[in-house]
């Protein structure tokens, strides 16, 4: 019934048919299905989950990235004091110790590897 009532919904869901499980889906009568887009892979994933080098080079704070290495830029998340709460609260869930309200806002759409952060494929770097 919700399969033809909500095609639009529907229509590409092919592959995610679940067949072990049951599932009852209770909706409002004035609610409206909306989409929402899958979040981006990060960039350090995209070859592992795509299958192909999709590298870019980020220039950050004057970063040359033959110069820079990956545990350099840890150490420089480390020293700045807004980033290395905002990687913690990423990791933790515990959002309360951040102050900077653009970590709030996107911490949906963050996600780390090695302890480096990222917002969708762009890596989260120093202000300075």
């Amino acid at each position: 019934m919700l399969k033809k009532k909500f095609s639009k919904v529907f229509k590409d869901a092919k592959q995610s048919v679940m067949k072990t499980t049951k599932v009852q889906v209770h909706l409002k009568e004035d609610v409206r299905p909306r989409y929402i887009r899958a979040r981006p892979v990060p960039l350090a994933l995209r070859e592992k989950v795509c299958g192909q080098d999709t590298t870019e080079i980020m220039m950050v704070k004057s970063i040359n990235a033959m110069e820079t290495s990956e545990t350099e830029l840890r150490q420089a998340v480390a020293e700045d004091p807004e980033l290395s709460i905002a990687v913690s609260a990423a990791e933790t869930g515990d959002w309360s110790e951040v102050k900077e309200n653009a970590f709030v806002r996107r911490r949906r759409e963050l996600s780390l590897m090695n302890g480096l952060m990222f917002w969708g494929v762009r890596l989260v770097a120093l202000k300075h």
